[in-house]
């Protein structure tokens, strides 16, 4: 598909469609399932023509459809919270702690010779990021 960019804005040629792509930080992902709900969440507005979330630095990026979404940026940060995320402006987003959470696992797993994660709830299955038992009875693994 050819598209046409002008600034934030973009024309595709072959739907005639014009997008607005803006920038949002979200707070808040610690591992998959995070980052999946976050996708879904914002992927799933009317309007929403495409979004993409990189979790190592907290950045999504997002087309709305022209005019297709009132005050994109409010119903954006409200579906995030709804699955326990926050919005921010992208701008807000400290570049120094991006990926922390992954870094903070990898800084783990290479200074001890043995470390129990444990389910982080987040809903994906085999999704064990949590450095503490977040589930009632959960055992952890090695």
């Amino acid at each position: 598909m050819e598209t046409v960019l002008v600034g934030e804005d973009a024309y595709h040629l072959e739907t005639g469609e014009a997008t607005q792509r803006m920038t949002i930080g979200v707070e808040g992902l610690c591992c998959e399932g995070t980052v999946n709900a976050a996708l879904l969440a914002l992927q799933g507005v009317r309007g929403v023509a495409a979004a993409r979330l990189t979790a190592a630095t907290g950045l999504a990026t997002v087309e709305v459809k022209t005019g297709a979404v009132a005050r994109p940026r409010e119903k954006l940060a409200r579906v995030l919270k709804k699955v326990g995320l926050a919005a921010v402006d992208a701008a807000a987003v400290d570049p120094s702690r991006r990926g922390d959470a992954l870094a903070a696992l990898v800084g783990e797993l290479h200074s001890t010779a043995s470390v129990r994660r444990y389910r982080c709830a987040c809903g994906v299955e085999g999704c064990w990021s949590a450095a503490a038992p977040v589930i009632s009875g959960d055992p952890g693994e090695e």
